[in-house]
């Protein structure tokens, strides 16, 4: 049974490696297993609407309406995976490979609907995100975005080659950002309509071995931290200059959210770390040593 009750409002779930799924109402000092027998791997987390809901390899969706005390299987009707999702204007978006989106209003079984798909495996979407009345989503070659999460556009992302997009966040006003291999970070300041590249030391169209991936990213306190391969932290108040951080660890980091004034991240071998200004890192004990993919903010 659940050591945390359900009543307790912010909660923050991280998800990952075999179905892990771990549950904080401190802010992330301590951690409380609650892992489902789902056993694929879980990638991405978010609420909306007092529901969590994870997606994960092989089609896998669940969700949560108590707080992520308990979790149910939402059988999404497909067998791909499912790499991200987000929460926006009373619906939840997955995307996945063959740049698959699928939406629901709640989350539960009978209410996935797949509103893209190209059947090329290359072209996967593996970050989503809402804001300024619109969902972006970033992946390789393409980025999408739909204010209804229904109908998609997509177009090419700046210098793709080699240059998986992992994951964007919404940063206020119309501006949006994703990061993604070879050390490679994008912005938008019209809400996913077009990109520009961000300096972060590597040139166009070279895939060099030493630059570090970016995996997760999230914007909180005027402030967006992404985190990447060998515990790599770095923060910005604009997306555009980013300072490293000294995170405390070299394990590989995958995802960050932020809520209550408090930036989570987690990574391999059940790596969490906690900041509240993403300046100093604090290592948390998370009682597993599943690699923990996503985290999500619930009040």
């Amino acid at each position: 049974s659940p050591l945390l009750a359900s009543a307790d409002s912010d909660v923050f779930v991280a998800v990952g490696q075999n179905g892990a799924i771990l549950r904080s109402t401190n802010n992330g000092a301590s951690w409380d297993n609650e892992t489902c027998q789902v056993f694929t791997n879980l990638n991405g987390v978010t609420y909306g609407n007092n529901t969590f809901v994870a997606v994960g390899t092989s089609g896998r969706i669940i969700r949560s309406t108590d707080n992520a005390s308990s979790w149910e299987n939402s059988t999404s009707g497909t067998t791909i995976n499912f790499n991200g999702v987000t929460y926006g204007n009373g619906n939840f978006v997955a995307v996945g490979n063959n740049r698959n989106v699928y939406s629901s209003t709640d989350g539960s079984s009978s209410s996935w609907t797949r509103r893209s798909y190209y059947n090329y495996s290359n072209y996967a979407l593996y970050g989503v995100a809402y804001g300024n009345s619109t969902f972006v989503a970033v992946g390789n070659r393409y980025t999408g975005r739909s204010t209804n999460a229904s109908s998609w556009s997509f177009s090419n992302a700046p210098y793709y080659r080699y240059r998986n997009h992992m994951a964007v966040t919404y940063g206020g006003g119309s501006t949006f950002v994703g990061v993604g291999q070879y050390g490679k970070i994008i912005r938008s300041t019209n809400s996913g309509s077009s990109w520009d590249n961000m300096t972060t030391g590597t040139s166009p169209y070279t895939a060099p071995s030493g630059s570090l991936y970016l995996n997760g990213v999230a914007y909180g306190n005027s402030t967006f931290v992404a985190v990447g391969q060998s515990g790599t932290i770095l923060t910005s108040t604009d997306g555009a200059t980013w300072t490293s951080r000294t995170s405390g660890t070299s394990n590989y980091l995958y995802g960050v959210a932020f809520g209550n004034s408090t930036f989570v991240v987690v990574g391999t071998s059940g790596t969490i770390l906690t900041s509240t200004n993403g300046t100093s890192w604090t290592t948390r004990t998370s009682g597993t040593t599943n690699a923990l993919y996503g985290v999500s903010f619930g009040e």
